[in-house]
């Protein structure tokens, strides 16, 4: 089943239709059963919910269909339940209450009596490993989620690193975040008189996703069809396999009449997911030219009780930061712990920004200590076109770093360090600093060859581009239909997208669209237009510029399977205002390149990389999810997590560095990652550049920055931030 593409125009009109904007006739709603944690045994008892009018039924652990499964619906520790008899968390799923509607419902989940019987807690990432530890999951005694060991062995590394003319130890953390795109998760069940269940989930990943449920509900993998909708933002929290369970054994219990399950604000913020916390621990050792000869990059990162994205999340960080300098002996070693509270998950960056935070600031004083500029210290240590790939070893065929370098010190030359007009000696300092990033553009090496398929044909005079990759408000598929139409040479007006789930594309995620799904869109409308022109040399379109009416029904596949991960490489600048007697730190300014192979759409690839820097700001300053000494969220509203709002009004200036890429079909490499992963360290790095004070735990609220202020080696900082104030001559 498809569903037709929703257009841009109309999300900004607001005729999109999300999961929530069609409830079917007779419809049902559900509403969430959730224990208080942080880790219980647990017992419902749900005769008070059963005596609320308008409640139908309540599912409880005892009807759980007893098949283990992971969030994560490319694969992981199969750990979790659809309804846990055993909470792992604060706000754990335990059940749900099935109503004729949403108030009824409600009520019925709050006369739910969960009885809880307390377990212990694993709260401490800091003790957590400990052998008398006990288990965050029980069926998983350990609390290791993933560990992880790269590169060269210790011996190798402990030999070059002695034998290096300066070595640099630098630690790093960046606290759990917040998880905050617009439309709250929600799914829509129900069962025809055929025995199939059709399903309306916002899931990046409707393919990996229907062949997860079937498993669940033990039918025949064609007997799941998904409806994909409008999705309203996701940043990486819709690839997640979370409520589509819950909502098509309630529709099945019911009867098969539909079944809405939702979520609230208030359930996403402090029951959901987070982004990982992380600590990064960096020690590397350089010659007297600043050439890395050794380099250990080891990491804790903190994930909650269900595996889910927290290995790879963790692998794909350290695999990153390794790739980025390759050295004659580098290592990277990491473990993601397993604590009772909300799971942490794939949040865009994927556990880049937390390692590269630490590689980047470090790297910034190593080049300050040996007075080796910033740039010529990225370029003299980075990959380039050409090397072997470290992890993977085929040959690197694009990365522009140079470029991207060189395209962000240009304008950080004009308004950073040297600028005369900046104050110095005030209150008021301003600084600049620059990071390098590198990220993926698939997922080849890592699950082998990574592949996507797609499909065109012609219908009702138009050109369909059958895709499984749904658009999550990135404008996607704006770009599947420009592929489209410069491929069969029509005008883009005549060329729609539709979602799918039956193409063999694991969906949306990785950076993988421009490179993987677009590659083929590209190769599929190329075989349409071959078959046109068999039946007609004179191509698709008649002389009245409309699609030709023999042409009718056309259809054709295409498939692109990547030979390498098309890296990317990025660069991005940022000029700071640091308020020394507050600890304010106000962004000014930011330079962003990046190296996207061949560009699809510029535009549109130019808010990509505003949006993301923005969420990286807050990354930096003002996002942050605080526990309870219980492992509970502590932050109950939207407002208090610092999210980035409107009148955040920074200059970013964009800077996309066309060189195609020389595999595939088009040329291009993915986008919608890289702008979040190396804002962090480049504020980080202005704010030393301005006061001298090192910030290594983000977000850099003013009390840390006060702190750190109060540490700088310049006594005029010190003195604005301390008890002398203002300072005296």
């Amino acid at each position: 089943m498809t569903t037709r593409h929703t257009h841009t125009r109309d999300r900004a009109a607001g005729l999109a239709r999300y999961v929530l904007d069609d409830q079917p006739p007779g419809g049902l709603y559900a509403r969430l059963v959730r224990a208080r944690g942080p880790h219980s045994e647990v017992v419902l008892d749900s005769t008070a919910a059963l005596a609320v009018p308008g409640v139908v039924l309540v599912l409880t652990p005892d009807d759980d269909p007893g098949i283990r499964f992971s969030t994560n619906p490319h694969g992981s520790r199969d750990d979790t339940s659809v309804f846990t008899r055993e909470a792992r968390f604060p706000g754990d799923v335990v059940g749900v209450v099935i109503a004729e509607s949403r108030a009824a419902a409600r009520a019925g989940s709050a006369a739910v009596t969960v009885h809880e019987r307390p377990l212990p807690a694993v709260l401490d990432p800091a003790s957590s490993l400990d052998p008398s530890c006990p288990a965050a999951h029980r069926d998983h005694p350990g609390n290791e989620l993933a560990r992880f060991a790269m590169g060269c062995d210790e011996a190798d590394l402990d030999r070059a690193l002695a034998g290096s003319a300066h070595v640099f130890e630098h630690t790093s953390r960046i606290d759990a975040g917040p998880h905050h795109f617009l439309e709250p998760v929600a799914a829509v069940a129900r069962w025809d008189g055929q025995g199939r269940c059709l399903v309306r989930s916002a899931t990046q990943c409707p393919g990996p996703s229907s062949a997860l449920l079937a498993r669940l509900l033990d039918v025949d993998p064609a007997d799941v069809h998904y409806e994909p909708v409008a999705i309203g933002g996701s940043f990486g929290g819709k690839e997640e396999f979370l409520l589509d369970a819950v909502a098509a054994l309630a529709s099945r219990a019911a009867g098969g009449r539909p079944v809405t399950v939702e979520t609230d604000r208030r359930e996403m913020t402090t029951a959901f997911r987070v982004r990982h916390a992380a600590t990064v621990r960096v020690v590397t050792g350089v010659d007297t030219d600043g050439r890395i000869l050794a380099r250990h990059i080891d990491a804790v990162f903190e994930g909650g009780p269900y595996a889910g994205h927290s290995p790879s999340v963790t692998a794909n960080g350290l695999a990153l930061a390794l790739t980025l300098y390759p050295a004659p002996a580098t290592r990277a070693t990491g473990v993601c712990v397993s604590l009772n509270r909300v799971p942490s998950g794939a949040v865009r960056g994927y556990g880049a920004p937390q390692v590269l935070f630490a590689v980047e600031s470090q790297l910034d004083v190593i080049g300050r200590r040996l007075g080796i500029d910033p740039v010529t210290l990225r370029e003299r240590n980075a990959l380039r076109t050409g090397d072997p790939d470290p992890l993977h070893g085929w040959p690197v065929r694009s990365f522009a770093l140079p470029s991207c370098l060189r395209a962000v010190q240009a304008p950080q030359a004009d308004s950073g360090p040297a600028a005369p007009e900046r104050p110095s000696g005030g209150r008021l300092r301003r600084g600049s600093g620059i990071a390098a990033l590198v990220n993926l553009s698939g997922l080849t090496g890592v699950v082998g060859t990574d592949r996507a398929e797609a499909g065109c044909r012609i219908e009702r005079g138009r050109v369909l581009v059958l895709t499984a990759c749904p658009d999550v408000g990135q404008g996607i598929h704006t770009v599947l239909a420009s592929v489209a139409a410069e491929r069969l040479g029509v005008p883009p007006e005549l060329v729609d997208v539709e979602v799918d789930a039956g193409q063999a594309d694991a969906g949306l995620f990785a950076s993988r669209g421009s490179y993987l799904t677009a590659g083929a869109v590209a190769q599929a409308a190329a075989e349409l237009l071959r078959r046109a022109r068999e039946l007609s040399p004179d191509g698709l379109l008649g002389p009245d510029g409309r699609l030709r009416a023999d042409l009718e029904g056309l259809a054709a596949g295409g498939a692109f399977a990547a030979p390498d991960n098309a890296l990317v490489a990025g660069a991005q600048a940022a000029e700071v205002e640091v308020d020394c007697a507050t600890g304010v730190i106000r962004v000014l300014r930011v330079d962003s390149a990046h190296d996207t192979g061949r560009v699809l759409q510029r535009a549109q690839a130019g808010e990509q990389v505003r949006g993301g820097v923005l969420q990286a700001v807050g990354m930096a300053l003002t996002e942050g999810v605080r526990f309870t000494p219980d492992g509970a969220v502590e932050q109950t509203a939207l407002l208090a997590h610092g999210v980035p709002r409107p009148p955040w009004r920074i200059p970013v200036e964009v800077h996309l560095i066309e060189e195609p890429h020389p595999v595939g079909p088009l040329g291009a490499k993915g986008l919608g990652e890289s702008p979040v992963m190396g804002i962090v360290p480049a504020i980080a790095n202005a704010v030393r550049d301005a006061t001298g004070a090192e910030l290594d735990h983000a977000p850099f609220t003013p009390e840390r920055v006060l702190a750190a202020l109060r540490a700088s080696p310049d006594p005029t900082v010190r003195a604005w931030a301390g008890d002398t104030f203002p300072p005296t001559d």
